[in-house]
């Protein structure tokens, strides 16, 4: 698998390319165009990408992040004494 070109060998992972010239953007795009196997793998990859930022998914991440560990760690926060909070706001900035 190491004959690979290294833009295919590390394209599972990747949706995007960047490019800082128009040379760039052409050398991606003749890759694209000589390669069918490179295109539908990085195609298939931005499908991928596409569903995991979702709004829907997306906000089903952040209701789970809010309930399961937002609220639970502000409760266990908030009765503790004024010091403690301050100290805790020192650790995390």
């Amino acid at each position: 698998m190491t004959d690979l070109p290294p833009i295919y060998f590390y394209l599972p992972q990747k949706d995007w390319f960047e490019v800082s010239s128009i040379d760039d953007a052409i050398n991606v795009l003749k890759r694209f165009k000589d390669n069918p196997i490179l295109c539908q793998k990085f195609r298939e990859n931005s499908q991928i990408r596409a569903k995991e930022v979702d709004p829907q998914n997306v906000l089903m991440q952040w209701r789970s992040f809010i309930t399961n560990t937002a609220v639970p760690k502000y409760q266990l926060w908030r009765p503790s004494s004024q010091l403690s909070q301050q100290l805790y706001w020192q650790k995390c900035y």
